[in-house]
């Protein structure tokens, strides 16, 4: 597993592309062949080509979505997840586990995308901000001064603490206006909500975090289940949230 201080070096970290080689976005490679990714990034037929672009000499390959394990975003846009199995296993040393936490603002945190022109991969630097999106499923991300901005091509990337390197979830969504440094990131127990074969994988408290129902509560962030979450108005189809839906955006 990777983490810690210092050049990163995370072995989990897969870029998904389709049978034609173009790159649909990124994954977490959980175990020695279990891949967790957004939905939206996934062709029709749902095959994929996963790419173990942390590790030298080892072979890419086939996966396909785990029955029952597939969550496509609902017409709120809540869900878009999904779980991939490898066509063979490799060493399980490469994956990594998941991480349930009560996120803190201004946590410092990186990702790997592998946006159009930089297909071989791009880091950044982001900050945790707090819940929000359908739902308040998502966590809003504020990209660091000098970084490179998360967009399309960054969907389904693990988001690692900076400091520690665990898995506190993935990106979910992008802002197509790379001035605003803007991205939101779906938290681990959003997503063991709706894809509980993930709880082998998973590290950390079950607790809810009180925090998150009250405004600025000792600054923490909820990462609470769906059914848990307060009702919210609903906001306008006007926004500038826009999710990656197809291989020419990825």
């Amino acid at each position: 597993m990777g983490g810690g201080r210092g050049l990163a070096f995370e072995s989990w970290r897969l870029r998904i592309r389709d049978r034609d080689g173009a790159v649909l976005g990124a994954g977490v490679l959980l175990g020695d062949r279990t891949v967790l990714t957004c939905a939206h990034v996934l062709p029709p037929d749902h095959e994929v080509v996963v790419d173990f672009v942390g590790q030298r000499d080892v072979p890419s390959a086939l996966a396909r979505v785990v029955p029952g394990c597939l969550v496509p975003p609902g017409d709120d846009q809540r869900g878009d997840v999904a779980l991939l199995r490898l066509d063979h296993p490799v060493d399980a040393a490469f994956g990594t586990s998941l991480r349930r936490a009560a996120l803190s603002w201004n946590r410092p945190v990186r990702t790997l995308g592998f946006p159009q022109g930089l297909e071989y991969g791009v880091w950044t630097k982001l900050v945790l901000a707090a819940g929000v999106g359908p739902g308040w499923e998502w966590v809003q991300m504020n990209l660091v001064a000098g970084e490179p901005p998360v967009r399309p091509g960054f969907s389904g990337a693990g988001v690692s603490d900076e400091e520690t390197g665990e898995v506190l979830g993935i990106v979910a969504s992008v802002n197509r206006r790379e001035s605003s440094g803007l991205s939101w990131m779906l938290p681990v127990e959003i997503i063991l909500s709706y894809l509980p074969d993930l709880e082998e994988f998973a590290t950390g408290s079950r607790a809810v975090d009180p925090g998150f129902h009250a405004v600025h509560a000792d600054n923490l962030i909820h990462a609470g289940k769906r059914h848990t979450q307060p009702k919210r108005p609903k906001r306008s189809r006007a926004t500038v949230a826009i999710r990656v839906m197809s291989s020419s955006t990825a």
